[in-house]
């Protein structure tokens, strides 16, 4: 039994599959439940009671070979059991961060009253197209490039990109091709 936690900071139990149910019987190689918190403190806690669960489940499918589709809705059950204690007993976990939510909730509902229906919102405007700037030049092989420019810039505004998006995009390139002009790369 691993206590592992991921990128967004919640804790996972993760308990491998013993062999003999994985090759007879097709299990995955491991069962990887949330913990349903960010503290390690109650993790560990958590972690303890599901594994316990998990490993009498293990030994029941070991001895009466249960087919792995069995044992999970048995497996969704027991831990469906297991959260609902999880959360029953949320107030007297030593656990601050949930006993201010709590507070704070049970405050929020009596003082607030009955949200008025709110009014449907007005759509968005449309965003304001973004300029198109034409470089001078004196080349024609400038000019051709700056009219391909151009209907570049054109069909990404056909795309609906931001506005935002459509200036920084034809400024860049627009350098780019003052910093070739400079270089008598074309």
């Amino acid at each position: 039994m691993y206590l592992i936690k991921l990128s967004n900071n919640v804790f996972y139990t993760r308990i491998s599959t013993p062999v003999a149910l994985q090759t007879s019987l097709g299990y995955p190689r491991e069962i990887r439940l949330s913990l349903l918190t960010k503290h390690r403190r109650l993790a560990s806690k958590r972690n303890s009671q599901l594994s316990g669960v998990i490993h009498t489940l293990y030994e029941q499918a070991l001895t009466e070979r249960i087919p792995y589709a069995s044992f999970k809705m048995g497996l969704d059950a027991k831990v469906a059991k297991v959260r609902q204690q999880f959360t029953s007993n949320l107030p007297n976990v030593d656990n601050l961060q949930s006993n201010f939510t709590v507070a704070s909730i049970q405050v929020k509902t009596k003082v607030q009253p009955a949200p008025a229906p709110a009014p449907a919102p007005a759509p968005a405007p449309a965003p304001a197209p973004a300029p198109e700037i034409i470089v001078n030049s004196s080349m024609v092989g400038k000019q051709e490039l700056i009219t391909e420019l151009n209907n570049f810039i054109h069909s990404k505004r056909l795309e609906q990109v931001t506005p935002l998006t459509l200036t920084q995009l034809n400024q860049r390139c627009t350098n780019f091709l003052d910093y070739l002009a400079k270089q008598d790369i074309w």
